[in-house]
């Protein structure tokens, strides 16, 4: 059992809060059927949702990588998110160098998808951010497939081997 706090929260207007001890619930509220219905409710939807997560695609790249860990931190979609997160912390969650997930990042603040701060990132939007990701893979998937293989591989490792270079589309990718 985890007993730190996963989450803290800031109210931006008043707000009142109610404590409900663990042995109140399983001794009073418990006994009466409508709230063990919705209990059981609750958490097979949060179980249904969560496992649903596990069969998602596989990345397709770093910046789907990045995506889909922000995604899969965040239970609602609506309204702005927070991460208090370190670049080195994150990268490592990612499993990707520091430098590739910096340049992600800064490539979706540029189009105004997240907002970059100290140790902080901040989401306006998660459902604008799931839904550029869903458009932008399937601009991928149109790509001819050498191009993806190529462009993946250059994205990931940043690496240049100068034996000879494939024009396509207007972009020039060296092999």
């Amino acid at each position: 059992m985890n007993v730190n706090y996963a989450s803290s929260y800031i109210a931006h207007t008043e707000s009142h809060t109610i404590s409900i001890s663990k042995a109140f619930v399983l001794s009073g509220l418990l006994k009466y059927e409508i709230f063990r219905l919705n209990y059981m409710n609750f958490i097979s939807n949060r179980a249904q949702n969560l496992y649903g997560r596990l069969w998602d695609e596989a990345y397709t790249d770093i910046e789907d990588k990045i995506i889909h860990f922000i995604l899969v931190h965040t239970e609602r979609m609506q309204g702005e998110k927070i991460m208090k997160i370190k670049m080195d912390d994150f990268a490592r969650c990612v499993d990707d160098t520091r430098l590739n997930v910096s340049r992600v990042l800064n490539s979706l603040q540029e189009q105004k998808l997240l907002e970059l701060h100290r140790k902080e990132i901040i989401i306006p939007d998660a459902a604008l951010l799931a839904e550029w990701n869903e458009k932008r893979k399937k601009r991928l998937k149109t790509c001819p497939p050498l191009l993806k293989v190529e462009a993946t591989f250059l994205a990931r490792r940043n690496y240049f081997h100068h034996s000879h270079s494939i024009v396509a589309g207007g972009l020039e990718l060296i092999s």
